[in-house]
């Protein structure tokens, strides 16, 4: 996947090689990102490649491409992989249709699209109600998650230390037998949201937290032993020079976003791709920032940044050949 997506950029990016090679070369390098992406046992190892290809594909392809049918469907099965491999993707997938209809006016691709990310949802949920007992789309994790993230007990660790501490230490329990996985789902969300309602302050601090774990920090977090260290490993050092470059990715990004919306409007191929990358920042950083963001959560957004940089200049190159 990874191949393909470095391929298309190679292949139909305008901005000089030398400008590709800069803004891939801090991804392609970066130590927490090349451990995630070969880590089986995470979801972002897959949700960083899918996410790749896909970003490559909407922004890199083609309008020969776009007319095709089979870009259409590939781009539809990434949606429906991303639909099954992180259930908080579920708004991100059905928002790239209309998206893509916005950019290109073309309602049989973004139909097609739209349809097999239905398609995908339907046997999510089937498959749910087959081995779980429950017709939905939802996780029964959901609930535990929620809780971790916003209860008594966060502040202390977060976020310098994950809150899978929290059950290692017995402190995620019910106070009565659960019957099955939806019960114990209801249980702890309910305890969060009572918790959020009861401290409105304290959730804003958390919300705030996390977003600086998202959008600002450098440092390592989500530890897996309380006490230990941030620099106490070579990893955890190496990385942060890399973080620091990406931050700065990051924010140029952001920034080059907002200004293309403020100056253009929804008038230009450039307003609608700069659309499209907050969008899912949005959409992707939204649970994170109401659950729990560990540094390896910041990964899957860290190629989607280069590759808009990337496009943004390959379409600054564009528009100036055409008024040379």
């Amino acid at each position: 996947l990874l191949v393909g997506a470095a391929a298309l950029v190679l292949r139909h990016a305008r901005a000089p090689l030398w400008v590709v090679l800069l803004l891939l070369g801090p991804v392609l390098t970066m130590p927490r990102w090349l451990l995630n992406v070969f880590e089986v046992g995470l979801e972002e190892g897959y949700n960083i490649t899918a996410l790749g290809l896909l970003f490559a594909l909407l922004w890199f392809s083609d309008e020969a491409a776009w007319r095709k049918a089979s870009w259409a469907a590939v781009v539809g099965l990434l949606l429906v992989l991303l639909l099954f491999l992180k259930s908080s993707m579920v708004y991100w997938c059905l928002a790239v249709p209309g998206l893509v209809w916005l950019r290109q006016r073309d309602l049989r691709a973004a139909g097609l699209m739209l349809g097999l990310v239905v398609v995908g949802l339907v046997s999510l949920a089937a498959f749910n109600a087959q081995h779980s007992g429950r017709f939905t789309i939802g996780s029964s994790w959901e609930g535990w998650n929620l809780y971790k993230g916003n209860c008594e007990h966060t502040a202390e660790l977060y976020p310098p230390y994950s809150l899978d501490i929290l059950d290692y230490e017995g402190k995620v329990v019910a106070d009565r037998p659960l019957a099955d996985e939806w019960e114990h789902n209801a249980y702890f969300k309910d305890r969060a949201v009572e918790f959020i309602r009861a401290h409105p302050g304290e959730f804003a601090g958390l919300v705030l937290r996390k977003a600086w774990i998202f959008y600002g920090e450098v440092r390592a977090s989500g530890l897996a032993q309380r006490g230990e260290s941030r620099y106490a490993r070579v990893e955890y050092l190496a990385q942060i020079p890399w973080m620091l470059v990406f931050r700065v990715m990051l924010w140029a990004a952001i920034g080059l976003a907002l200004a293309t919306l403020w100056r253009e409007r929804l008038g230009t191929d450039a307003s609608r791709v700069a659309l499209a990358y907050l969008v899912f920042l949005g959409l992707y950083s939204g649970f994170h920032l109401v659950g729990f963001a560990y540094e390896r959560h910041v990964m899957p957004i860290v190629l989607p940044t280069a590759l808009y940089l990337i496009w943004r200049w390959s379409e600054n190159v564009r528009r100036t050949a055409l008024t040379s």
